[in-house]
């Protein structure tokens, strides 16, 4: 089924930028994301100055999704394609990198924001046991969680949308990366909330290293050892995670919305108490009505689950 709607979506869109005018011709500069967080980034970056079309569907996990033959033949139309990179987007890869080597100017924004590497953002007794997964050169691709990055890659954005399309998104960007930066102060507040001691998160697979590090929580472990979805967990990871859940008394086990929970839900039964697993959106938007229908939403969304949760 999750197949059907991949392919069934060819393109979905992001925001304003994305509506062509009225006449149903569009002329302006076409940009397409990979993801539906970039999507909405450079949406509200670029305002009305461009077209933006998005790869993936809403809700699909960035780590595993494959395009349509269709779409592979429509990154040859874009002026800049914008990817996530840092090796997030594993089955688009060898599709990107073809349409460039065709001519097609691509941004990878991860490599633009100071990515850092895969344990950066993990507890002293989880890094000896996490796997590196499938990591790109070691590097943790989840930029996006740490809103600060994403305010810098706003002005990234926003260059590059000038050299290659043409347009000035000066006052855009410039309003939207200070929506940002205030964002990132008012999940800083809402963290504040949670006793210090208690600021520790044990999740599906380690996305959440950079939130960790900017927001100060630290990661206990994940059931995905790994930095991708495409990991898989061994018995003895999966035992130590639970010591671990147990001599942490750890009450909660984050999800995200792109992912199945099955070995989570496993996790939560083997401890031998009550713990939730709460599902966050991560790796994709939100539906309509979700909360989590903007980049801006999404974090403020997840924010409030972990602050509740913990």
């Amino acid at each position: 089924m999750k197949r059907f709607l991949v392919l069934a979506v060819v393109f979905a869109t992001v925001g304003s930028a994305c509506r062509a005018p009225e006449g149903g011709r569009d002329d302006r500069p076409l940009v397409i994301a990979t993801t539906t967080i970039l999507g909405d980034i450079v949406a509200s970056t670029a305002g009305d100055a461009v077209q933006v079309e998005v790869l993936m569907p809403i809700g699909a996990d960035p780590h595993d999704f494959a395009p349509s033959a269709r779409q592979a033949a429509r990154l040859r139309d874009a002026t800049l394609v914008v990817a996530n990179g840092v090796g997030l987007e594993e089955s688009l890869l060898d599709v990107i990198d073809a349409a460039e080597q065709d001519g097609v100017e691509v941004m990878r924004v991860g490599e633009l924001v100071d990515p850092q590497p895969f344990l950066a953002g993990l507890g002293a007794a989880t890094q000896g046991s996490a796997s590196s997964g499938n990591d790109h050169q070691g590097l943790d691709p989840h930029v996006w969680m740490d809103p600060v990055r994403m305010a810098a890659a706003v002005e990234a954005i926003a260059d590059r949308l000038g050299t290659s399309a043409g347009v000035d998104v000066i006052d855009s960007a410039a309003a939207y990366q200070t929506r940002i930066l205030d964002l990132n102060v008012e999940i800083v507040r809402m963290i504040e909330a949670v006793p210090p001691d208690r600021r520790k998160m044990v999740t599906n697979h380690f996305s959440y290293g950079y939130y960790a590090d900017r927001y100060g929580i630290t990661l206990l472990g994940a059931v995905i050892p790994a930095s991708t979805t495409g990991a898989e967990t061994s018995a003895a990871d999966f035992a130590a995670l639970v010591r671990l859940l147990k001599r942490e008394e750890v009450s909660v086990v984050f999800g995200s919305t792109t992912e199945p929970t099955t070995l989570a839900d496993a996790l939560a039964e083997e401890v031998g108490y009550e713990v939730k697993v709460v599902k966050l959106p991560t790796g994709s938007l939100g539906e309509p009505g979700s909360g989590a229908e903007t980049y801006i939403d999404m974090m403020r969304s997840s924010t409030r689950l972990i602050v509740e949760n913990l």
